[in-house]
């Protein structure tokens, strides 16, 4: 009877336990694709063939599926009301002009690939949030559209390869009209340890211009600099608008600097060597400095919506 009681458990345990188990090997109710994000503003970096990814999550399935697929257009009717402007078909190519495909075995998503023409990096509104992208899903292969996640527009901007923010350290010599020293040299920053200099952010002009605001040790408010850079690394130094005079001015970027990335030791971060002349308050200042970037600027860049 014993035997009998004990068997009996066992069977009531194990289809219980089938039970739970077959709970886990169908997909939820409700599977489908949608849009995350509705309004992403995607932001990209120049000089460097940098493509982005657009697409739906999937969702309700436990086990990714290579073969899913959404199809989409591109609807510039999803503009209306933005004051958005639709990206000309010329400054980007997608990998797949109808489908979004899964990608990834460990990931839920379906998505395209886009890349982006010299065009979009010579127009300067593509500096902005000017330009969009709008997207509808019109199928997919679950047959199954999240409501409300049908549609996204995706901004899509650009930033120089330059940009980011760099650590800065130098002297400043106060000099006269003829560039003879009248006082002793001032050290700013602290070679010693980076980490503690001033920083400084730059703003992308074009994909190989950038403002560095302020001069030497002083704020933007008494002036800035435009660094262009050539070909071969050579960087001219110029005033910005209405700021102080710059003269005498010359530059390089190295790739490899004197310093490592502050967060990756044993890599070195690019820099930029430079060297001038500003007037400010009817008097004239030397200057030679250091600008060491901080992190790639690809580190900077986040999720952001519009």
């Amino acid at each position: 009877m014993k035997s009998a009681k004990l068997l009996l458990s066992a069977l009531l345990l194990l289809v219980g336990i089938t039970a739970c188990y077959d709970d886990y090997t169908h997909d939820y109710e409700g599977a489908d694709m949608g849009f995350a994000v509705a309004k992403p503003l995607r932001t990209v970096i120049s000089d460097r063939d940098m493509n982005i990814y657009v697409g739906v999550a999937i969702g309700g399935k436990r086990e990714i599926d290579m073969n899913d697929w959404a199809k989409f257009t591109i609807d510039p009717s999803l503009l209306e009301g933005t004051g958005k402007t639709l990206l000309p078909a010329n400054y980007y190519t997608l990998a797949d002009p109808e489908y979004f495909r899964v990608r990834k075995s460990n990931s839920p998503v379906a998505d395209v690939g886009i890349t982006f023409t010299n065009l979009f990096y010579e127009d300067s509104r593509c500096l902005t949030d000017y330009y969009a992208l709008p997207f509808r899903m019109t199928e997919n292969s679950m047959n199954a559209i999240r409501e409300g996640a049908e549609t996204c527009v995706a901004v899509i901007k650009y930033i120089s390869t330059y940009a980011g923010t760099y650590y800065r350290m130098g002297n400043v010599t106060e000099v006269d009209a003829g560039g003879n020293p009248v006082g002793e040299p001032v050290s700013y920053g602290n070679t010693k340890d980076i980490i503690k200099c001033a920083t400084a952010t730059f703003k992308t002009m074009e994909p190989r211009v950038v403002v560095c605001p302020g001069v030497g040790d002083k704020l933007e408010t008494v002036g800035s600099l435009t660094l262009t850079m050539d070909a071969n690394n050579n960087v001219t130094v110029e005033e910005v608008s209405g700021k102080a005079a710059i003269t005498n001015a010359s530059g390089t970027y190295k790739i490899e600097g004197d310093y490592d990335y502050v967060a990756k030791v044993g890599t070195r971060a690019p820099q930029f060597d430079l060297e001038y002349t500003y007037e400010n308050g009817g008097k004239y200042y030397h200057v030679v400095e250091k600008l060491v970037l901080r992190q790639d600027p690809l580190y900077d860049l986040r999720v952001e919506t519009w």
